[in-house]
């Protein structure tokens, strides 16, 4: 990887008990925008934890549908109009301490709403991207936490702890996806975005928009919405049209591109507003796209641990 500024280790397991009554104090006392328990310790702790995975922490029913009831609920407040916002999303920066010399729009009176500031644009010079011109490098599509994953059994080992999972049941058992649904050893790059990251996602590599699905129906996988952009990529000579699927998981997502689009490498692909945000990456089998991901990405993934990534970043090379 060309860039790893650290890794992040995983959380005790069991601790979902222990913040239920957090998160319960979230959820019933809430005050919405420029509210003052939006920035009390404990509204930080349910924030970030909107934006995590299926780990061990959520795993439990009560605190998942404390989540969901959150994540609803500020994110119809977020797409609110009115003099609380300017004041809100200050309020935002200071939290996280978030640059703001890399924002598209440096005037925050430009933001209508939260949500609008949730989703903003950087400029192209604050995500420079990783061997443009050459189509054997694949980027990180998302300022994250990222594990990645040779096969679905090493994701069902390391990350979803035996849950079950398939492929088909990630991509909706559409027959437009059928050569990932029917290849047995699809590798999976899994970005896990917190609330303080940039996000808007881009694309890992560059190919045309094949179709893009949105899928309503709620598994043991994901207690939010998904929806899945097919790529025909161009991975260099001899793979110029290996298909790979984006899945966007969240309460709210945009998409930038649409089918029949050519998207660069690098390239914007869509957006997440307010409501945990989580992208995948689902590639081929290596016997068919030479895809390896770089080493200390697989390392730290099979420890449990994820390593934070920026867009652009090298993730892995295709091997010829």
């Amino acid at each position: 990887m060309s860039n790893n500024p650290g890794v992040v280790q995983p959380l005790p397991e069991g601790a979902g008990k222990a913040l239920e009554a957090s998160l319960r104090s979230l959820v019933d006392g809430s005050q919405g925008i420029g509210g003052r328990a939006d920035h009390q310790a404990h509204v930080r702790v349910g924030m970030h934890l909107l934006f995590c995975d299926s780990k061990e922490l959520i795993s439990y029913d009560r605190v998942e549908d404390l989540l969901t009831k959150q994540s609803i609920r500020q994110g119809q407040l977020y797409d609110k109009e009115g003099p609380e916002v300017l004041p809100h999303i200050k309020s935002f920066i200071a939290t996280y301490n978030l640059p703001l010399d890399d924002l598209l729009i440096e005037d925050l009176t430009q933001y209508p709403t939260f949500n609008s500031f949730f989703a903003r644009r950087l400029k192209a010079s604050a995500r420079p991207i990783d061997s443009p011109q050459d189509p054997t490098v694949i980027v990180s599509p998302a300022d994250s936490r990222m594990t990645v994953f040779e096969n679905v059994e090493q994701a069902e080992k390391f990350w979803i702890k035996g849950r079950e999972f398939s492929i088909p049941e990630l991509l909706g058992h559409d027959e437009r996806f059928a050569a990932l649904q029917d290849d047995g050893g699809c590798m999976l790059a899994i970005s896990r975005l917190a609330p303080q990251d940039y996000h808007r996602f881009h694309s890992p590599v560059e190919g045309v928009v094949q179709c893009i699905k949105d899928i309503e129906d709620l598994n043991v996988f994901t207690k939010n919405k998904r929806s899945v952009m097919l790529l025909h990529a161009n991975l260099g000579p001899g793979r110029e049209q290996v298909p790979i699927a984006l899945v966007a998981i969240g309460g709210n997502i945009g998409w930038s591109k649409k089918p029949g689009d050519t998207v660069a490498k690098g390239a914007e692909a869509g957006w997440f507003a307010y409501g945990g945000s989580t992208l995948i990456v689902v590639l081929p089998s290596r016997a068919v796209c030479g895809v390896r991901f770089d080493d200390d990405l697989i390392q730290t993934s099979e420890k449990g641990m994820e390593t934070i990534v920026r867009v652009g970043d090298r993730v892995a090379t295709v091997q010829q």
